[in-house]
């Protein structure tokens, strides 16, 4: 009897940048290869003032307490949201959406920390 096995249980489903490359998989199902390129020119501006609201984002997520960490991850989860709790802060911080978390906190029942707009 054969045994059917996804092709990422084996290491062979691969994305992204690898050993200098960059492979992505097309709508046909086909691999796509080619040497990736570096940066030819410095961020612009507006986005290193993105990374750093998304670098500030992330550390104020980092100082909260576990507990808060805790509510957040359950709320995506009771709510089925495809996003993590890290991600629904992050979000949270960078969009500045009160309206959002406090949804967020009466649908899940959970005393969410309102995330600083960054």
């Amino acid at each position: 009897m054969a045994i059917a096995l996804p092709l990422s249980v084996l290491g062979l489903n691969v994305n992204g940048d690898l050993a200098g490359m960059t492979i992505y998989t097309r709508a046909d199902g086909r691999k796509v290869m080619f040497p990736a390129s570096p940066a030819n020119k410095p961020p612009s501006p507006l986005q290193q003032l993105q990374r750093d609201r998304f670098r500030a984002a992330l550390s104020t997520w980092r100082a909260l307490p576990t507990a808060q960490k805790e509510h957040y991850e359950n709320a995506s989860l009771c709510l089925s949201l495809c996003a993590t709790g890290l991600n629904v802060w992050i979000s949270l911080c960078l969009a500045d959406r009160g309206d959002l978390w406090k949804t967020l906190c009466v649908q899940s029942h959970l005393p969410l920390v309102r995330p600083p707009a960054l």
